[in-house]
């Protein structure tokens, strides 16, 4: 099991503060840690922050080869970087925001790619569209996708007409008919009304939904 930060907005830190947090994650999970990040989008916060919003993305292309140099190497304009992350040569970094200017950025400088919605096949094509471009070939390139809200079994409230709701197998078909080929990494969320419910909606569908789709 794997522990992503969904999503840290960089713009926010510099840089190095952020690759001291990740390293310390990435050690403390014992080496399951994973960079979800994002170029933000409340300017409030920005403007409480004294940070340029409309900037943010410009911020974004720069600090992430600059958080990656950092996690990655030993030694960092002659100081001793410390501590180095568990996983070598550094926790994988999935790029946030399904605009198509993050969809870009993801291509060209992450691991993967996190939407923040549902992912479909005109997504997909800015991805291999920008890679064509670019000249980058990519091995194992998480290609993320959200499902809708999911309820397994038969609601007893208003879940919304939106929510998958049914038996786990007929949910994990309809997942199945609603993502994008080249799609590798699902996010699910599910609707509860209390913290026991969440948690019991969580293991139904890893026991009985999750093998259904195995092939995402």
């Amino acid at each position: 099991m794997g522990l992503l930060s969904h999503v840290y907005v960089l713009p926010y830190r510099n840089p190095r503060i952020a690759a001291k947090q990740f390293a310390t994650l990435d050690h403390l999970s014992d080496g399951r840690a994973f960079i979800g990040i994002g170029a933000g989008h409340a300017q409030a916060e920005f403007e409480l922050l004294g940070i340029d919003f409309h900037n943010r993305g410009k911020a974004l292309d720069s600090g992430i080869p600059e958080l990656a140099m950092l996690l990655e190497n030993e030694f960092v304009n002659g100081f001793g970087a410390r501590p180095l992350p568990t996983q070598s040569p550094r926790p994988p970094i999935w790029v946030a925001g399904s605009s198509p200017a993050a969809i870009k950025r993801a291509a060209r400088l992450g691991d993967g790619w996190l939407p923040q919605g549902p992912s479909d096949a005109s997504m997909i094509d800015i991805l291999n569209e920008e890679w064509a471009r670019i000249g980058r070939n990519v091995e194992n390139f998480m290609i993320g996708h959200i499902t809708p809200f999911l309820y397994i079994g038969q609601p007893t409230f208003d879940v919304g007409e939106a929510t998958l709701t049914g038996s786990a197998q007929s949910i994990a078909e309809r997942i199945l008919a609603g993502t994008a080929s080249g799609v590798n990494q699902l996010q699910v969320r599910f609707k509860a009304q209390s913290c026991q419910e969440l948690c019991d909606q969580i293991a139904v569908f890893a026991a009985e939904v999750a093998p259904f789709v195995t092939t995402i």
